[in-house]
């Protein structure tokens, strides 16, 4: 599994009030992150495990992939490691 994933997403590095607009439901809402920063980050995190835990539950490799990174070299890697544990 790669789950694709914004550094916004994990870094939560905003300074300002913004509008913050759910992608899945086109919700949105004006908010402070510095007041929610720690929440955030909290249930955030819960969220990763609600896919990391199963997946290694039943031996399924998951993977975090950032936007940011180049998506050819992390499968080139995956890819290489794969077939490294095959042998």
């Amino acid at each position: 599994v790669f789950h694709i994933l914004d550094p916004a997403e994990l870094d939560f590095t905003f300074k300002q009030a913004a509008q913050f607009v759910d992608l899945e439901t086109g919700e949105a809402i004006v908010a402070d992150p510095r007041g929610m920063a720690d929440a955030y980050r909290r249930v955030f995190g819960e969220f990763l495990e609600q896919y990391r835990k199963p997946c290694a539950e039943m031996n399924i490799d998951y993977r975090l992939v950032r936007t940011d990174q180049d998506a050819a070299m992390f499968v080139r890697s995956f890819l290489e490691e794969r077939k490294r544990l095959s042998k």
